[in-house]
């Protein structure tokens, strides 16, 4: 019977979850039971004695680093360490009256650093890397967000030109350990930058375009009805963005959300806009033909 409960004991003690603390907290080791009245303690730090107390004359010896830092409380056995460094990791034991009441898995691990992305793109292909300095800070997790979305992964995070993360403009990614975690900066869509460049320089050829053709008269902006085209087309854009983000403000209350909304009707807007222009120029082109003929 005894040989049976010992081997449930250490099958539990063994399933026991480890006790994990930053660098410079404290720790507090408690025992499993107590066993009274207490007339003696002993923590053991791996193989060596790390604190005892015995009640017959009522003196605690600390031994090690654990005479500055260590702390016995012996009405309930439990072991305070301060100041932890990672000299302090390892299996603590403690004895009680002679006999083995607890077993703690003690990890003491620095916090994590602040990460930050690298992008590698190719072609309708990127690859966001989460990267940052995790030494002594393991065991890390990744999590990456985008949007109102929080998901865990690796280190890695693959996006395509055809996934639905197309659709988020923003991704950041964090490291977790079990004291701590921090966010990385946010870095925007590759696509999406990609697509504002295009539309930057579509525009830019466009204003060289304009300037050209009206340098040689074959667009003349006296003309009545293209001043009112461009005018409307102009108030059009402002009630576009008026109107959207005041639906956004009253069905979501979100800042990620908001953020996500504003780039995309931005570049709606700017795509519109762009392919709006063009459509004038050439209308003018073929309307400045017509008069020559």
């Amino acid at each position: 019977m005894l040989l049976l409960y010992f081997l449930l004991w250490t099958a539990v003690a063994a399933n026991k979850e480890p006790l994990y603390r930053k660098i410079g907290d404290k720790a507090v080791l408690t025992t499993d039971s107590v066993v009274t009245p207490i007339k003696s303690i002993a923590w053991t730090h791996g193989p060596s004695i790390a604190i005892e107390w015995f009640r017959n004359g009522d003196e605690t010896f600390a031994y090690r680093q654990f005479k500055d830092r260590g702390s016995l409380n012996t009405l309930t056995g439990a072991l305070t360490i301060t100041g932890l460094t990672p000299d302090d990791s390892g299996s603590y034991t403690v004895e009680i009256n002679n006999k083995v009441t607890s077993k703690t898995q003690l990890l003491v691990i620095s916090p994590v650093s602040k990460p930050t992305i690298s992008v590698w793109c190719v072609m309708t292909y990127c690859v966001l890397t989460c990267t940052g300095d995790t030494t002594g800070a393991e065991p890390v997790t990744y999590w990456w967000t985008s949007g109102n979305t929080t998901w865990s992964s690796t280190k890695e995070h693959n996006i395509t030109m055809v996934e639905k993360e197309l659709w988020f403009s923003w991704f950041s990614c964090a490291f977790e350990n079990p004291v701590s975690n921090i966010s990385s900066e946010e870095v925007f869509n590759p696509f999406i930058r990609n697509q504002l460049i295009f539309m930057a320089i579509l525009l830019l050829v466009v204003c060289i375009i304009i300037i050209t053709f009206r340098r040689k008269g074959i667009i003349n902006f006296s003309c009545e009805w293209i001043k009112e085209l461009l005018k409307w087309t102009f108030i059009y854009m402002l009630v576009c963005i008026l109107v959207v983000f005041n639906i956004m403000l009253i069905f979501d209350s979100n800042f990620e959300g908001r953020k996500e909304l504003l780039t995309r009707m931005f570049i709606m807007i700017a795509v519109f806009g762009v392919v709006l222009v063009e459509f004038i120029i050439f209308i003018c082109i073929l309307y400045k033909a017509r008069l020559s003929l």
